[in-house]
């Protein structure tokens, strides 16, 4: 469902196809352009949440989707939810980030015990 590079989560292409229906590979033309655009909009989210979240720096983010079983799940489905709505509407791709984040109950909390 997801692979690790550099310390992050990204979701793998069989994933955002599982979760979304779309077929990256497909949309993009090659296996390696499908990668690198599915690693963009993880990086989107993950900028989004540091900018957008008070208390947790980028690296208290990274180890919570990395070491916690339900961030990581609500993350991987956030990715591919950007990324499906991304393919399925007009809006431009940093309100799509934004929306799908405070439309998560789990990833839009402002104040995080850790």
């Amino acid at each position: 469902m997801y692979k690790i590079e550099n310390d992050k989560i990204y979701p793998t292409l069989d994933c955002v196809r599982k979760l979304t229906g779309e077929d990256m590979i497909i949309n993009t033309g090659s296996s390696i352009k499908a990668e690198a655009e599915v690693r963009q909009y993880t990086e989107s989210v993950y900028e989004e949440l540091v900018r957008s979240n008070t208390i947790l720096n980028y690296t208290n983010i990274e180890d919570l989707i990395r070491t916690n079983e339900t961030w990581r799940n609500e993350f991987l489905n956030v990715v591919c939810r950007v990324i499906y709505r991304d393919y399925t509407t007009e809006q431009e791709t940093p309100i799509i980030v934004k929306d799908t984040i405070d439309s998560n109950r789990l990833l839009r909390l402002k104040t995080v015990v850790v």
